[in-house]
């Protein structure tokens, strides 16, 4: 640590403060990361949970069929209603297409209602509604990837949906969010957690030498120019002010 001793002061201090600030930014990119990981699987958990509410609403009127004088139409009819009106989240919604790909309930858009989607693609060419019917077959359950018109878009946008089956009556039960909102809260995380980071730098031991102001930087720079003080000024003032 010797030449260390060659340099002035005032270097050695700036010296610390820009590995401290290094160091800093190392964290807050691993956080970040780790930050993104964590909030698509915490979106991807409440995704699951939300479709076996609804798949639970399906359950529950096919137990009305069978243990009251409820004709089981009359039934399927009351359960695609009761999760067409389901919503949570930023209006997250839930559909409902049969495993012969014909659209038994979409709230947003009725005009699919009683079609054949096998044909229906995304602007990749892939079937996404043979997709889901391909997954719920497969394993009963499981998340589709597949791009999907969004209010307020030209095109279509980058979307995630989990899909179940309810095997009594053939239905395939889903719902879905958009990347690009999950990316915004991912994004909002990040601001905040980079305000806590510029909070805790400005706090920090190496961080409070410097922020003594201009006038310690006077003391150990007595014939620095006017110059250098409004560098230092502009670069090194204590944030929030």
């Amino acid at each position: 640590m010797q030449f260390l001793t060659r340099f002035s002061v005032a270097n050695r201090l700036m010296t610390a403060v820009v590995l401290s600030a290094f160091g800093l930014l190392v964290v807050v990119v691993t956080l970040m990361f780790s930050e993104r990981t964590l909030l698509m699987a915490e979106r991807s958990n409440n995704l699951k949970g939300m479709v076996d509410i609804a798949t639970g609403i399906a359950s529950h009127y096919h137990d009305l069929a069978k243990s009251q004088d409820l004709p089981e139409e009359v039934a399927k009819e009351r359960a695609l209603k009761a999760i067409g009106k389901l919503r949570y989240g930023e209006g997250e919604y839930f559909w409902v297409n049969d495993m012969q790909v014909h659209m038994l309930m979409h709230p947003i858009r009725p005009e699919l209602d009683g079609k054949d989607l096998s044909g229906t693609t995304d602007p990749t060419g892939k079937h996404l509604f043979v997709s889901f019917v391909d997954t719920v077959k497969k394993d009963g359950q499981g998340f589709v990837e597949y791009l999907w018109p969004k209010p307020g878009h030209d095109q279509p946008v980058a979307k995630v949906s989990y899909v179940k089956g309810y095997a009594p009556w053939g239905w395939v039960v889903g719902s879905g969010v958009y990347v690009d909102d999950v990316q915004a809260l991912f994004l909002k995380r990040m601001v905040e957690a980079q305000g806590v980071g510029f909070n805790l730098f400005e706090h920090s031991p190496v961080p409070q030498a410097h922020g003594r102001g201009l006038a310690h930087w006077q003391r150990i720079h007595p014939l620095a120019g006017r110059h250098h003080l409004a560098d230092f000024a502009q670069h090194h003032a204590p944030i929030g002010r």
